[in-house]
């Protein structure tokens, strides 16, 4: 089982040191990066035993990924940019979450906000393809936005397009705040290349808690006895990066023993 942290450059040598395989880089960010920092960073990558695994928070606000302002030829460039970074610093997978990109107004039309994000999808898959980089279609929670909250809707979704470069992230923070279970990951679990995993602590979303273990393990062990062997990530946006990223990497692997892995 390899092991991430959703953090940025600064916290590189922070992740070797607690024994991370993998950093995960916010692509929303790196696509404002200056060459001068993407040539950098890449560099950084390619000396050093963390390898960046992907971008999660891929899509900037103004790139819609459905709506009345979704837009294809945005879609294609920001698309075209971002994979280009991508493949710079190595990545495998970029998420498709960005709920700030699939806020919908009320009454939108649900069936053709799906038209719109597949078409997305499309889009972006294919300038994804020639990288060797998957998408990964992540279900949300109504928290945050109102459209594709449901990982099992959204799994059938991606079975639909079958597209070869496009499978999903499951997200333990959005599956407790939409009351999906084990019964749902296991039902998709064959669709998951990648594990996300926070605790909600009043209206923040923190690194996993030692006090929450066994939760995470519910979900965790029989995904792993059931055959995943992806990446477990933490995916925090409040907290002490250090601390929580060190807390978070002894509950993983303190699971996966359990596991029997």
């Amino acid at each position: 089982m390899k092991y991430g942290c959703c953090t940025t450059m600064q916290y590189y040598e922070d992740l070797e040191r607690l024994g991370y395989d993998y950093i995960e880089l916010q692509g929303g960010q790196v696509v404002k990066w200056e060459e001068s920092e993407l040539t950098e960073a890449a560099q950084r990558l390619k000396a050093g035993r963390v390898k960046c695994n992907g971008f999660n928070a891929a899509i900037l606000p103004e790139i819609k990924i459905a709506g009345p302002e979704y837009s294809p030829d945005a879609t294609r460039a920001y698309a075209k940019e971002l994979c280009r970074r991508g493949g710079l610093l190595g990545i495998r997978s970029i998420g498709i979450g960005s709920p700030n990109s699939r806020k919908l107004p009320e009454g939108y039309s649900h069936a053709q906000a799906w038209d719109e994000a597949e078409e997305f999808l499309r889009i972006f898959a294919a300038e994804a393809e020639p990288y060797g980089i998957t998408l990964l279609w992540e279900a949300l929670n109504h928290t945050e936005c109102n459209f594709g909250l449901s990982m099992v809707e959204g799994a059938i979704r991606m079975r639909r397009l079958g597209l070869k470069n496009l499978a999903l992230v499951c997200d333990l923070y959005h599956m407790a705040l939409q009351g999906e279970g084990l019964e749902e990951l296991l039902s998709v679990l064959p669709q998951v290349r990648h594990i996300h995993v926070a605790q909600r602590v009043g209206q923040a979303r923190c690194y996993p808690r030692r006090e929450n273990l066994e939760e995470y393990a519910a979900l965790l062990i029989p995904a792993i006895q059931g055959g995943y062997d992806g990446i477990i990530a933490t995916e925090a946006f409040s907290g002490d990066v250090v601390q929580g990223a060190e807390q978070a990497i002894a509950i993983f692997r303190e699971i996966v023993a359990r596991a029997g892995r």
